[in-house]
C-alpha cells in the first residue's frame, strides 16, 4: 500500500490510497492488496472489497478505521467499514496483522444516545467462496464479522477481541449455508457467534476447535424466521461466557431449527450453559436463579394461560432434533433452560444431553418440551436442597434402564427416571414397560417369571428364564397443554405425547459364588480431614445398592445416647453428586426402599425418623458417600448393601475412610461375604500410606479381622512389610489396582480367603492415645 501513497502513521486519512488499490485488482480481475508491517496504524474511512481480492495484512500492519468524528457520517448512517461487494466471489482476508474498528468514543455515543447506527468492522453480502484466516480483528463499533446470504465461507485461525462491555459487538454473525469456522479465539461484548437464519435459510455450519472467553456464546437467532438445517459445534472451550451454547427467539420471529449438535465442549464459569428458548423479548433472558424478575415458572404459566395474539403458524419457532454430547460445566450459576411455548407447532422436542455433566449453584428448567431424555452420565450436580431439574408442562427422561445380567430363577429389575406434567391441562405421568416391543402385563408370563410394576417407573421379573432374555424399554406417557396458533380464540386444550426410553438387555449369567455384598461402619462423624468417607466400586452395570447412614434409630433401638440426631449422606461417582437424601421418609420410592432393606436383612429404621437412605443403580465405576450431620455431631453408622446378589455385576472394593484411636476410638467396620464358596480378599488398614493427601493421618496403624460368628481373630498385622507374606500382598496391589504403599511402611494389610459370613475389621493406634485417619479397604481378589 506504501506503493499507492498510503501512509501508516496513525493519523494521515488513506481512504483514498487504499480504495484506489482495491479499485485496481477489481479491474485487473483480482488481486493481492497488502498491507506491510509499519510503526503506526493505516488509517481509513470506509472501503469496499470485490471479487477475486486478497486483502493482506501482514503480522505487525494495523489497518484501523479513522476516528469517531471524523468517519464519513459518524451521527447520520455511516457505511460499514469493509463491505464486501455484494455478489463477489473468492475474497480472502489473511496475513497476521489487524483490523481495528477504534470503536471506543462510538459504545459512548451509542450508550449516551448520541447515534443510532454504528458501522460494523466486515459487511458480506451475498457472496460466495470468502475465506478469513491469521488476522486479529478488534474494537468494532457494532459487530465484527457479519454476512447476509454468503455461502461456503471459511474462517480459520483469526481472532476477535473487544472489552466485555461493548455493547452489539458480536465476533461472527454466519447467514448463510457452508461455513467452516475453526481454531478462533473470541472475546467480545456480545454473542460469540450469533447464526442469523432470520432472513436467509441457513445450514451446513461447523464451528470446531474455538475458544470462547467474554461475550454470550454460541448463539442461533434472535430472529429464526426462514430457518436453519445442520449445525456441528465441536471441541471448544468456554471460559468466562455468559451463556455457552443459545437458540433464541420470540413467538412472532420464529421458524424452524433443526439437527442441531453440540459436542466435546469444556465449559468453565459459564453462567448459563445451554439456553434454548422461544421468550427471548417475551420473558427475557435467563436469570441466575428460578424466581428472578426475569424468569419465574410463573411468569411463564401466565404465558401459557394466556399467550400473546394473534400468532401465525409461520412465525412460530420451531426446535427439534438437538443433541448436546460430552459436554462438562463446572462453577456454573444459572440455570440452563429449554423453554417451548404452549403450542401444538412449537413445543421444543427431541433433545438428547448424552454424558452432560453440570456441576453449578442450580440445574435444568424444562417448559413446554416432549421428549427430553437424559443418556449416559448425564448429571446436574447442584448443593444439597438445590434444584437440579425444574419441569412445567414437559416430558424428560431423567434416566435410562441400564444393562444387567442376572442368574436364572434370579430376579431382574429395571427402572426408568421421568419428570413432568405441571401445565394446566397436564395429566400424571403414565408408565408401560416393553418387552422387545412388546406391552407387559403385570403377573406370571408363559415360561413362569413373575412380572411387577409393568406399569410403575420400576419393572421387576422374578424368577427369571432363558425366555427372558432381551431388550426392555419404557414407555412414559403424560398430555401437555397445547393451545392451537389458527383459531380466532386460544382455547386451553391438551394434547398426548409420549417418550420412550432407550433400550436395555437383559443376559443371564451364573449362579453367584461367594462375593462381598455389604460393608458398614460405625463411627463418630468429622469435619474436614475427618469427614467420614465411605467407598465402593462396582464391576458391572446395573448394581441396586442400597446406602443409608443411621442416627436417629441408634438412639432409640441400641440406646446410644451419642448417636447423631440427623444425619445426611451424599452418593458420588466421579467427583459429582448422583443421589441424596437427608430423611428417608422422602426417598421417593418407598415401596423400594422397603423391598430392598428387607432384601439385605438389614434392621428398620423408626417411622418419620431423621436417618437418610436411598436405593441407586450404579454402574461400573467408584462411588464414595460423605456422611454429614445436621444439628450437631455424633455417632452414626454408615452402611452400603448390595440390594441384590443375583444381578451380575458385583461389589468388589469396600473401604471407610475416618478418625482412628485406641480403645473404644478405634476404627471398626463390618463386611459381609455372601453366596457360596470361598472368597480371596486383600483387606487394608492405611495410615501412613494417606500422606500424600492428608497431614493427620495415624501413624502406626494396627489391624485385625474378626469373625462376627464366634469373634475370633482370623488375621492381623502390624507393618505390613516385616511380614512374610509381603510378596504375596505386594502382588495383591497389583492385581486389584489398589494404590501402592511403600516398602517399610507401617500401614497394615493382610490377604485371606473367607468363607461366606459376617466380618469385622478394626484399626487402632499402637501407642496409648495415638490417634489419627485411616482407610480401610476390602477388595476381592481374582
Amino acid at each position: 500500500m506504501t506503493a499507492q501513497g498510503a501512509v501508516a502513521d496513525g493519523v494521515t486519512d488513506n481512504t483514498s490510497a487504499i480504495q484506489a488499490a482495491l479499485n485496481a485488482a477489481r479491474t485487473a480481475g483480482g488481486g493481492t492488496v497488502r498491507f506491510p508491517a509499519a510503526a503506526q496504524s493505516y488509517r481509513t474511512g470506509p472501503l469496499t472489497v470485490y471479487a477475486g481480492t486478497r486483502f493482506l495484512v501482514e503480522a505487525g500492519a494495523v489497518v484501523q478505521a479513522l476516528p469517531f468524528g471524523t468517519y464519513p457520517n459518524s451521527r447520520t448512517s455511516p457505511a460499514h467499514f469493509i463491505t464486501v461487494y455484494t455478489g463477489a466471489t473468492h475474497v480472502e482476508f489473511s496475513g497476521g496483522g489487524r483490523i481495528d474498528g477504534d470503536g471506543e468514543a462510538w459504545w459512548a455515543a451509542y450508550e449516551a444516545g448520541q447515534i443510532s447506527g454504528r458501522p460494523r468492522l466486515v459487511q458480506v453480502n451475498r457472496a460466495d467462496t470468502v475465506r478469513f484466516t491469521g488476522l486479529t480483528f478488534t474494537n468494532s463499533p457494532m459487530f465484527h464479522l457479519a454476512f447476509s446470504a454468503t455461502n461456503n465461507v471459511t474462517i480459520d485461525g483469526i481472532t476477535i477481541t473487544t472489552p466485555a462491555d461493548a455493547p452489539n459487538s458480536d465476533g461472527l454473525d454466519p447467514a448463510g449455508q457452508h461455513y467452516l469456522i475453526k481454531n478462533c479465539a473470541i472475546s467480545v461484548g456480545d454473542d460469540n457467534i450469533a447464526v442469523k437464519p432470520g432472513s436467509v435459510f441457513c445450514g451446513d455450519i461447523t464451528i470446531t476447535n474455538c475458544a470462547f472467553g467474554t461475550g454470550h456464546g454460541v448463539s442461533i437467532g434472535g430472529q429464526t424466521n426462514v430457518g436453519l438445517d445442520g449445525m456441528l459445534v465441536d471441541q471448544c472451550t468456554f471460559t468466562g461466557t455468559t451463556t455457552g451454547v443459545r437458540m433464541k427467539a420470540d413467538a412472532t420471529q420464529g421458524g424452524p431449527v433443526q439437527n442441531v449438535t453440540y459436542s466435546n465442549l469444556t465449559m468453565t464459569d459459564v453462567r448459563y450453559p445451554f439456553v434454548f428458548y422461544s421468550y427471548y423479548a417475551a420473558v427475557g433472558s435467563p436469570g441466575s436463579t428460578s424466581g428472578s424478575n426475569q424468569t419465574t415458572p410463573a411468569k411463564v404459566a401466565n404465558w401459557n394461560a394466556t399467550p400473546p395474539h394473534p400468532l401465525t403458524a409461520t412465525t412460530i419457532p420451531t426446535w427439534r432434533h438437538i443433541t448436546l454430547s460430552n459436554i462438562t460445566a463446572t462453577d456454573a450459576w444459572g440455570y440452563s433452560v429449554i423453554w417451548g411455548l404452549p403450542l401444538a407447532e412449537a413445543l421444543i422436542e427431541d433433545v438428547t444431553l448424552h454424558n452432560v455433566r453440570v456441576n453449578g449453584t442450580v440445574g435444568l428448567e424444562v417448559f413446554n418440551a416432549q421428549n427430553v431424555r437424559f443418556t449416559g452420565s448425564t448429571e446436574f450436580a447442584v448443593p444439597a436442597g438445590g434444584n437440579a431439574l425444574v419441569t412445567y408442562n414437559a416430558l424428560t427422561i431423567t434416566r435410562q434402564p441400564q444393562d444387567l445380567t442376572a442368574v436364572p430363577g434370579g430376579t431382574a429389575i429395571f427402572t426408568v427416571g421421568a419428570a413432568g406434567g405441571g401445565g394446566i391441562n397436564a395429566t400424571p405421568l403414565r408408565y408401560q414397560w416393553l418387552a422387545a416391543g412388546v406391552p407387559l402385563t403385570d403377573g406370571p408370563r408363559a415360561n413362569g417369571t413373575v412380572v411387577s410394576g409393568a406399569t410403575t417407573a420400576t419393572l421387576t421379573l422374578s424368577g427369571v428364564g432363558e425366555a427372558d432374555r432381551g431388550v426392555y424399554a419404557a414407555q412414559v406417557s403424560t398430555a401437555l397443554d397445547t393451545y392451537n396458533a389458527g383459531v380466532t380464540a386460544l382455547v386451553p386444550a391438551n394434547t398426548a405425547v409420549t417418550n420412550t426410553s432407550e433400550g436395555a438387555t437383559l443376559t443371564l449369567g451364573v449362579r453367584p459364588t461367594a462375593s462381598l455384598v455389604n460393608m458398614s461402619v460405625r463411627a463418630q462423624t468429622g469435619t474436614g480431614e475427618a469427614t467420614l468417607i465411605v467407598g465402593f466400586v462396582v464391576s458391572g452395570y446395573g448394581k441396586p445398592v442400597l446406602v443409608r447412614t443411621v442416627g436417629p434409630t441408634l438412639r432409640t433401638q441400641f440406646q446410644l445416647a451419642t448417636a447423631l440426631p440427623d444425619p445426611e449422606l451424599a452418593l458420588y461417582h466421579d467427583g459429582l453428586v448422583v443421589a441424596a437424601n437427608d430423611n428417608w421418609v422422602t426417598f421417593p420410592d418407598q415401596p423400594a426402599l422397603a423391598a430392598a432393606t428387607t432384601r439385605t436383612w438389614a434392621f428398620g429404621l423408626d417411622a418419620g425418623s431423621a436417618d437418610a437412605a436411598l436405593l441407586a443403580t450404579a454402574g461400573d465405576g467408584n462411588y464414595s458417600v460423605m456422611v454429614g450431620g445436621k444439628g450437631g455431631s455424633g455417632v452414626v453408622l454408615a452402611e452400603v448393601y448390595d440390594a441384590d446378589p443375583t444381578v451380575g455385576a458385583r461389589l468388589c472394593n469396600l473401604s471407610v475412610r475416618g478418625q482412628a484411636g485406641s480403645g473404644e476410638a478405634m476404627l471398626t467396620a463390618g463386611f459381609v461375604v455372601g453366596g457360596s464358596g470361598t472368597k480371596r480378599l486383600l483387606v487394608r488398614g492405611i495410615g501412613p500410606g494417606l500422606s500424600r493427601w492428608i497431614s493427620s493421618y495415624l501413624v502406626d496403624p494396627q489391624l485385625k479381622v474378626f469373625r462376627q460368628s464366634d469373634h475370633a481373630v482370623i488375621a492381623e498385622n502390624l507393618d505390613w512389610g516385616r511380614a512374610a507374606t509381603a510378596p504375596e500382598i505386594t502382588a495383591a496391589f497389583a492385581a486389584t489396582g489398589a494404590f501402592g504403599l511403600a516398602d517399610g511402611s507401617k500401614d497394615a494389610v493382610v490377604v485371606l480367603s473367607l468363607p461366606p459370613d459376617s466380618y469385622t475389621v478394626q484399626v487402632s493406634g499402637t501407642g496409648e492415645g495415638m490417634s489419627g485417619v485411616a482407610l480401610v479397604e476390602v477388595y476381592e481378589l481374582p
